[in-house]
């Protein structure tokens, strides 16, 4: 047993003598899963009139968060069915890589409890309707508050 003074959790130092071969059981452990919460939610619409297409993208910071989110990043995978070319950012810290194809938000923080939005709009090589356009959407953001997932150890001996 090795306590470090300088974390607030116990480390175990487990010995294996080389004289011993083969399989040495050194610890058991089961799993278990649970969800509280997701701390935030995006939702996504897309709107299409003739060839002109608008993708608006909503994040909110549930109110019952712990803290609030940090360094926002939001990617936007542009499908082959839109010219890249035509992409105007509309609402929001936002910024279009032609040769990657994708649109990057950014927001440095959100209080809990409240929402962004941001959107873009662009011109589709043809007439197309909002089902067969598909922009995948990449989010990230930090906390040290809120987490969705977590690992608890407990030790038996």
């Amino acid at each position: 047993n090795y306590n470090n003074a300088d974390s607030t959790t116990e480390t175990y130092l487990v010995n294996i003598p080389k004289a011993e071969l083969g399989y040495v059981p050194v610890v058991h452990y089961s799993f278990a899963q649970t969800l509280d919460h997701m701390p935030v939610l995006l939702e996504r619409k897309v709107t299409i009139h003739e060839t002109s297409c608008r993708i608006a993208l909503q994040v909110r910071s549930k109110l019952t968060n712990k803290g609030d989110l940090k360094d926002f990043t939001l990617a936007v995978a542009i499908p082959e069915v839109v010219n890249s070319d035509s992409i105007e950012i509309v609402r929001g810290q936002g910024s279009v890589d032609g040769l990657k194809r994708l649109i990057k938000f950014k927001l440095a923080h959100l209080n809990k409890g409240e929402s962004f939005m941001v959107s873009a709009q662009a011109n589709l090589w043809k007439a197309m309707n909002a089902e067969e356009v598909r922009f995948p959407v990449l989010m990230r953001c930090s906390s040290t508050d809120d987490h969705i997932s977590t690992v608890d150890f407990e030790v038996m001996e």
